[in-house]
């Protein structure tokens, strides 16, 4: 029997017989050729055609055409490009108040509670917390501050609805129908759906329009996915988009999350106040109070916390309720060994202040026998050169002269963080002290002028149909 590789199999001969014939022609053309090179060599060096040049691609535009955004925004290009980098870059704002004759001092990197000058809340940490603290729940009742924590992810009450509930058809629709716009103009702002300036237009008086005069529910939220991080409120305030977003839009944004996050959706802006006591006969102010099953947060905590530069309230006493100020009448709260907290700017006949925005010269309050009061002993406490003690937030009162361009046109605004850096003796006798203050760097700027201005059309509106209605009724 012929072995299938034997040379005695006619097939696997003639096969064998090729193989041969092509390896002897491809050590034949080897040998010519490397005769030809040696040949080359010993007759000096051959001119050679130079290699061909790369063919060239057209390069990704890298710098930003006219932006509808401003100077300080990417062109969407850029952005994109950003996009791909983990760490989102800092941005530094740009006040439009006066610029402050004390230099702040730049810090070695951005502090950790912030993003692009914003507050930003940090994740809920799993160790052990410092008793003082506690954590805010995300059930509807707002808890009391201490260390403000809300998670970026969606609340556990936002994912706890059945699919019964999600179907339901008692749903008010046409609030439905608004939040998905919102939701859609934040996909098409995200996907670059349209022009830019324009959806942003939109989203701002969207966000306006949701804080004030939306009947909200919880349901409503979920159903229109809107504190989704992907393609919900944080994708303005909270995502590598950021960079797009103008400023006075990542506030309000935020603002308005962490509201629903906190299952808070009343959007009276007198919520939690008791207004049934009329005027006094002596016509001093009505007797308004925090009613008693409505959650108070406290005010007695350094820095931001869970505020947002701009936050807007009707009255003194909601900057209570919601925990910006301590004190329903007083300008100054603070607690003793701790200082000042924070101040409200309200101006007075015989009070020497002057507000410059980012500077400004605040008189405490007048003492007797030669001692300060305690709100003065508080800002006392408070004083230091720069960064070396706590900033207090500040206030500003509509009840400011006319004349100051930074009043609110209506109700309180939180302007931010200032350095109280030093302080006079203006009355020996009454202790009257004025304080210096001066507006910390990086923080967004005071929102009393332009598109970004806070009230906003909408809050005003509120705001004036309440008073309305109070003196209507002999308030």
């Amino acid at each position: 029997m012929v072995n299938q590789f034997s040379l005695a199999n006619p097939e696997y001969k003639k096969a064998y017989d090729e193989a041969v014939a092509k390896c002897k022609e491809l050590s034949a053309k080897e040998r010519a050729e490397k005769a030809a090179a040696e040949k080359a060599q010993a007759l000096g060096p051959a001119k050679t055609m130079p290699p061909p040049e790369p063919v060239s691609r057209p390069e990704r535009e890298t710098s930003p055409p006219d932006s509808v955004l401003g100077d300080d925004v990417p062109s969407p290009v850029v952005a994109r490009t950003l996009l791909k980098r983990k760490e989102v870059p800092t941005e530094d704002f740009t006040s439009p108040t006066p610029s402050s004759s004390v230099a702040s001092p730049e810090p070695s990197s951005p502090p950790a509670t912030t993003v692009l000058g914003l507050p930003k809340i940090r994740k809920r940490s799993k160790t052990t917390q410092d008793p003082s603290a506690t954590s805010a729940s995300p059930e509807p009742a707002a808890p009391s501050y201490a260390g403000w924590q809300i998670e970026r992810d969606p609340p556990a009450w936002y994912n706890s609805f059945t699919r019964s509930q999600l179907s339901s058809p008692t749903i008010d629709r046409d609030i439905l129908v608004k939040l998905q716009r919102l939701k859609d103009l934040i996909r098409d702002f995200k996907e670059l759906k349209g022009n830019e300036n324009a959806l942003l237009i939109q989203i701002r008086q969207e966000l306006h329009e949701a804080e004030v005069r939306y009947k909200v529910t919880d349901l409503l939220v979920r159903k229109a996915r809107l504190l989704f991080p992907d393609d919900g409120l944080p994708v303005l305030f909270f995502s590598e988009f950021v960079t797009l977003v103008p400023w006075d839009i990542r506030a309000d944004a935020e603002e308005l999350y962490n509201k629903w996050a906190l299952r808070d959706f009343d959007n009276d802006v007198m919520r939690g106040i008791d207004m049934t006591h009329p005027k006094a006969k002596s016509g001093q102010r009505n007797a308004d109070c925090i009613k008693k099953d409505y959650p108070r947060i406290r005010a007695n905590f350094y820095g931001n916390g869970h505020l947002i530069n701009g936050q807007w309230w009707p009255t003194q006493l909601c900057t209570v309720r919601d925990g910006a100020h301590g004190a329903a009448q007083g300008g100054i709260y603070g607690t003793e060994g701790s200082g000042a907290f924070s101040v409200v700017l309200s101006g007075g006949n015989h009070y020497s202040d002057r507000d410059e925005g980012d500077e400004v010269w605040y008189a405490g309050t007048d003492g007797a026998d030669g001692k300060a009061t305690a709100n003065t002993s508080y800002m006392l406490a408070s004083v230091g050169p720069r960064g070396t003690k706590e900033p207090v937030r500040v206030l500003r009162s509509h009840n400011l002269p006319q004349s100051n361009r930074f009043r609110p046109k209506r109700g309180f605004r939180y302007d931010g963080l200032y350095d109280v850096v030093d302080s006079q003796c203006t009355d020996a006798e009454k202790q009257i002290h004025r304080f210096h203050l001066v507006r910390r760097q990086g923080q967004a700027p005071i929102r009393y002028q332009g598109i970004e201005a806070r009230p906003t059309p909408e809050e005003i509106e509120a705001y004036d149909k309440i008073r309305s209605a109070l003196t209507g009724l002999g308030f």
